[in-house]
């Protein structure tokens, strides 16, 4: 049976992404089938410490245009990777709905997957706690610093109140020795976790860390060296620990959802995920910018016959329509739905609109720019140019009408 892990963090610098790719690369090692997923969809970069070059990224599949099996990337000791991709503004900031479909999307692997490590995004945004609340496990990362630690309160705070996730372990990274890391957690900086702690079990962890600074400059994660250093030591009883950790079994959206053998989780996770609605404002507010930007790019097309203005409030009803008829379904985000009903919407109003072919505005556009140039030259406002002769203008009308009518000009022979 699948398992989910989710990597995270309150503050980005802490190490959470190397503890990902090592975490999984240790459990590949072990013999389990793995699975790391780089959750900060965008701005991924675990690919970098794996030495990898993915081919496709999960936005792929989230368009349709390949399959999860085909996102998956080979890495070392028989361990997969899913990029979340990194330059990909269209990835950045998307929505409820797309990130609800990548999580369920990950069931695909399900027959093939033991253990699932999803690197999640640092703080505690949406993404974040999407993600967090996602899995039947989580681990928190933090350094030996006051800011890490309140940070890490704050995620902690936000997935127990928002998700309803009760079950955390601790991680401590960057210590210098297994001593150093257990006097960071009893440090009075650790405060602001305090109460949460005597709520809910947090067991903390210690990771030492002298080998890992050296390994991301090399691209090679430290679990590729021999198993006898002391990191590797570290990240094998970490990983033991977190899979003997109290298991999540909150409701909500959720990795292997339908897999069974987690309390709340025996129901069938992806009719409720299918059979749920939309909050239509949220996609309509968050794709206004789409609008403008398909109404710029057919603007370009037809600028001669309607006004920006127009085709953007024509674009802004096809969104409505989109968001309105839009149901979850798996192989199409919002993004890909919304885009066809708005061209179409505004490919409706230009063809209502006119009663003239393509090929005949652009035949009258040409006749019209013509015109108004003999009109110039004719009258001698154009003082840039010499006042024509009356044959000249004869000769240009005749160019003008064998070229409308896609015949060769007439030759005019001149003596000298």
């Amino acid at each position: 049976m699948a398992s989910s892990i989710a990597i995270a963090s309150g503050k980005g610098g802490v190490g959470k992404t190397s503890i990902a790719v090592n975490l999984g690369l240790t459990m590949a090692r072990l013999g389990r089938r793995t699975v790391l997923l780089d959750a900060d969809f965008g701005m991924a970069n675990a690919h970098i410490l794996i030495g990898a070059n993915p081919k496709h990224y999960i936005a792929d599949a989230l368009q349709g245009g390949t399959t999860m099996q085909d996102v998956l990337c080979d890495a070392p000791y028989g361990m997969k990777f899913i990029s979340g991709g990194s330059g990909l503004l269209e990835m950045l900031n998307i929505d409820k709905t797309t990130r609800y479909q990548a999580i369920r999307m990950v069931d695909e692997l399900r027959d093939d997957t033991e253990v699932l490590i999803a690197d999640v995004p640092a703080g505690a945004s949406d993404s974040s706690i999407a993600f967090v609340a996602a899995a039947d496990r989580v681990v928190v990362v933090l350094v030996g610093e006051p800011t890490s630690f309140l940070d890490a309160y704050s995620l902690i705070k936000a997935a127990h109140l928002e998700a309803g996730v009760n079950n955390f372990s601790i991680v401590v990274n960057m210590a210098s020795s297994a001593n150093e890391a257990s006097g960071i957690s009893r440090n009075s900086a650790i405060r602001p976790l305090a109460f949460l702690m005597s709520a809910f079990p947090m067991p903390v962890i210690c990771h030492c860390r002298s080998a890992c600074a050296k390994s991301v400059v090399q691209r090679k994660p430290v679990s590729m060296e021999p198993a006898e250093l002391p990191e590797n030591q570290a990240f094998m009883k970490i990983s033991k620990a977190i899979l003997e950790a109290p298991v999540n079994s909150h409701g909500g959206i959720r990795f292997f959802a339908d897999s069974g053998g987690h309390g709340s989780r025996d129901m069938n996770m992806r009719n409720q995920y299918l059979e749920q609605k939309p909050d239509i404002e949220e996609l309509i507010t968050s794709h206004m910018e789409l609008v403008r930007q398909i109404a710029w790019h057919m603007h370009g097309r037809v600028r001669s016959s309607i006004e920006i203005e127009d085709l953007i409030q024509i674009g802004y009803f096809g969104l409505v329509t989109a968001a309105q008829n839009y149901s979850l379904r798996e192989g199409a985000t919002f993004a890909s739905y919304a885009g066809i009903r708005i061209r179409g919407a505004i490919v409706d109003h230009l063809r209502k609109s006119s009663n003239l072919c393509r090929t005949t505005i652009e035949r009258q556009n040409k006749a019209n720019a013509a015109a108004q140039e003999l009109r110039t030259v004719g009258s001698g406002t154009d003082d840039k140019r010499p006042r024509r002769s009356p044959a000249d203008l004869r000769r240009g009308n005749a160019d003008l009408a064998a070229r409308l009518s896609g015949q060769r000009p007439p030759v005019t022979r001149q003596c000298v």
